[in-house]
C-alpha cells in the first residue's frame, strides 16, 4: 500500500479475532504505527516485527518478535527479518495442511 488511505482500506473490516502482522524497521513508519493502532482499537491482536523494543510498535503489540537489522555494513541487512517471516510462512502452511489433511480423514470416515 502506498498511501495510508490504502492500509486503512486494507484493514478497515479488522477486529477481534483477527492478528495483525506489523513490520516495521528503522525509520519507523508513521503509517504503521497508526495501523496498530486501529488494529488495537478495533479488538484484533497484533504481533510486532521489529528490530527492538524501543521501536514504536513494540509497546503497542501483544508480542514481539525481535529481529536485528542493522549490520556492521553500509546498509542495513534485513535477512534476520526475511529470515523470521519465512519461518512464520512456513509454519502457518503446515498448520493449514494439518487442518485440510484433518478435514478430508473425517471425510472419508463417514463415506
Amino acid at each position: 500500500a502506498s498511501s495510508a488511505t490504502e492500509i486503512y482500506e486494507q484493514i478497515i473490516s479488522i477486529g477481534e479475532g483477527d492478528v495483525m502482522v506489523a513490520i516495521s524497521f528503522p525509520r519507523y513508519s508513521k503509517k504503521v504505527v497508526s495501523a496498530v493502532n486501529l488494529a488495537k482499537k478495533s479488538g484484533a491482536d497484533v504481533i510486532a516485527l521489529t528490530d527492538s523494543a524501543a521501536s514504536p510498535i513494540a509497546s503497542l503489540a501483544d508480542q514481539n518478535l525481535f529481529a536485528r537489522s542493522d549490520m556492521a555494513s553500509f546498509a542495513d541487512s534485513l535477512v534476520a527479518p526475511l529470515s523470521v517471516i519465512n519461518a512464520l510462512v512456513v509454519r502457518l502452511m503446515l498448520i493449514n495442511l494439518v487442518v485440510i489433511v484433518g478435514a478430508t480423514l473425517t471425510k472419508f470416515k463417514k463415506l
